[in-house]
C-alpha cells in the first residue's frame, strides 16, 4: 500500500515537531487510517504507555537494564590470580507527543508490538 504523504509532509501538515531524542515515530497516511510506528528494540509491552488526549497521542517507553558478571581476571591483568566483577545498570524513560491530524478518530486508536516495533493504528473519521 502506498502512502499519500511522507512522514515529513504529514508532520509538517499537522504541526509535529522534530523527533525527541531516542523515540522516532514514523506516520503513514493511507485511505482508511494513519499507521504510526516506532522502533523500540528490547522493550516489553509492560514498559510501553500510550495516551490519546486533546487531539494528540503520547507514547512513553521505560527501560531498565542490569548486567552482572563474575569470573577470573584476564591473563594480562594484574598477577593473573585476581577476579573481575562487572556491574552495570541503566534506566530511563522517554516520551513523545505527536498531534493527530484533524480527521483522525481518536476514540478508536489501537496498538500492537510487532517484533521490536510499536505499531499504532489511528482510523480516520467516517
Amino acid at each position: 500500500m502506498q502512502a499519500d504523504k511522507t512522514s515529513t509532509e504529514l508532520a509538517a501538515s499537522t504541526g509535529a515537531l522534530a523527533p525527541a531524542a531516542g523515540l522516532e515515530i514514523a506516520t503513514e497516511n493511507s485511505e482508511k487510517e494513519y499507521t504510526m510506528s516506532a522502533p523500540i528494540p528490547g522493550i516489553t509491552p509492560d514498559n510501553v504507555g500510550i495516551r490519546v488526549q486533546d487531539g494528540s497521542i503520547t507514547v512513553t517507553v521505560a527501560k531498565g537494564s542490569r548486567t552482572v558478571a563474575h569470573g577470573d581476571a584476564a591473563p594480562n591483568e594484574g598477577d593473573g590470580k585476581g577476579t573481575y566483577h562487572v556491574e552495570e545498570s541503566s534506566t530511563g524513560k522517554v516520551s513523545r507527543t505527536v498531534p493527530l491530524p484533524e480527521d483522525a478518530d481518536a476514540t478508536a486508536v489501537s496498538a500492537e508490538l510487532n517484533g521490536d516495533t510499536l505499531v499504532m493504528h489511528v482510523p480516520k473519521q467516517k
